[in-house]
């Protein structure tokens, strides 16, 4: 039987099977008069009843075979950039190792862009606070035309819903290629990295992906919430810049970090995030506050210079919440997407099937318990948030 992605209802059942561990036979699955070729690289147009035309493009692996489904990572590019990046160089190269399509869509407005809670409009989740970035200052103003901006803090477009869109993608990709729809990930730079993390935050989305993999991105501030799966089983990878100053991870003194390039939009704290999401997933973070440096090394595909880590120990078999740091600013070298794809395949579709190395570490932070905890009591009471993204710097994701 072909478990089919024509209707987006049909992968959230296949996410309940999965959830329940109850079999899925995806050997079984048959496709016919999809695209056929290997290392074949199309475009996409995605039309929808009043809704903007949305493309994307399609980037098969060198091992495709269109009668056998597939695992596909959505690649959601940074502000101002586009889909067609991760068609060539090393993002290519690393999804053909790892036997990925890749489905890149474009984003909307006058800088391609993807919107996420908070990014057009600057408002925190009680729906009235200005809380994505210092709203005293008067610029930068980043505020696209599509929208109508009451604050100087919104900087993605009011084009379409990009959730949406998401869910219509991924039902639109059974018209042309052979999909595993319990392999369906997603992975983003930057804005797409803030993106990513939405999308798994969010439930309809969420029962769409088997994992998440930001890469520089992270949501804004007052928008540390956990994973949108039923079941709290979708892991996440987190790949970030300890000198970057554009979406900067934090070292956990604050729930919510600040840029330091001046312009003052606010993001969750990566640890923070990270810990959500692990005690989410019934991690045993008994011990630890939410800033605190996590416990375990995670070793995965990775340059020397990146040191992952986690509170949750793969040995007793939950997915994973990993925080990774890499010796770089705001930049993504295409190692990222291998680092990412490998913690994928280690999950295969949610499921741990082989455990990573890993290695003890101090469980604190040599700073007094009482400073931490009356300074975490403190700062969550505190709405703040947002930052932009240099254009500039995605000429980098066409660096290998």
């Amino acid at each position: 039987m072909r478990i089919t992605l024509g209707n987006h209802f049909a992968a959230m059942a296949l996410n309940t099977l999965l959830l329940m561990d109850l079999p899925v036979d995806v050997a079984s699955q048959t496709c016919s008069g999809l695209l056929d070729s290997h290392r074949s690289s199309q475009v996409k147009t995605l039309s929808r009843d009043g809704r903007p035309d949305r493309s994307y493009r399609i980037q098969t692996h060198a091992t495709y075979d269109a009668s056998k489904p597939s695992k596909v990572v959505l690649m959601f590019h940074g502000w101002g950039g586009s889909g067609g990046s991760y068609a060539r160089g090393g993002w290519a190269r690393f999804a053909d190792e790892h036997n990925y399509i890749i489905v890149a869509p474009d984003g909307l407005g006058s800088t391609k862009s993807w919107t996420f809670p908070g990014s057009s409009d600057g408002i925190g989740q009680d729906g009235t606070s200005v809380t994505t970035c210092d709203n005293t200052k008067t610029d930068p103003n980043y505020c696209d035309p599509s929208c109508d901006c009451t604050n100087r803090c919104g900087w993605t477009h009011c084009l379409d819903d990009d959730f949406e869109f998401v869910v219509d993608l991924i039902s639109d990709l059974d018209n042309h290629i052979c999909v595993d729809a319990s392999s369906v990930y997603a992975v983003g730079i930057s804005n797409g990295g803030m993106f990513a993390w939405s999308l798994g935050q969010n439930s309809t989305t969420a029962a769409l992906l088997a994992g998440i993999g930001p890469i520089i991105g992270l949501p804004h501030h007052d928008y540390n919430i956990g994973s949108g799966s039923s079941g709290s089983d979708l892991p996440v990878i987190g790949v970030y810049g300890s000198s970057d100053c554009i979406v900067p991870p934090g070292d956990g003194l604050e729930p919510y970090v600040e840029t330091c390039d001046g312009e003052a939009y606010r993001y969750v704290d990566a640890r923070f995030i990270h810990y959500t999401w692990a005690d989410n997933y019934g991690c045993d973070v008994s011990g630890f506050f939410p800033g605190d440096e996590a416990p375990h090394i995670y070793d995965s595909s990775r340059p020397s210079d990146v040191q992952c880590r986690t509170h949750c120990d793969p040995m007793a078999g939950q997915p994973m919440s990993v925080d990774c740091r890499a010796d770089m600013g705001h930049s993504s070298p295409t190692w990222t997407l291998d680092v990412v794809l490998t913690f994928f395949d280690e999950h295969a579709g949610g499921v741990l099937t082989d455990a990573p190395t890993m290695s003890p570490a101090p469980s604190f932070h040599q700073i007094a318990h009482s400073t931490r905890e009356s300074l975490y009591v403190r700062e969550m009471s505190v709405h703040g948030h947002g930052r932009m993204v240099a254009a500039s710097f995605f000429l980098a994701q066409l660096a290998g």
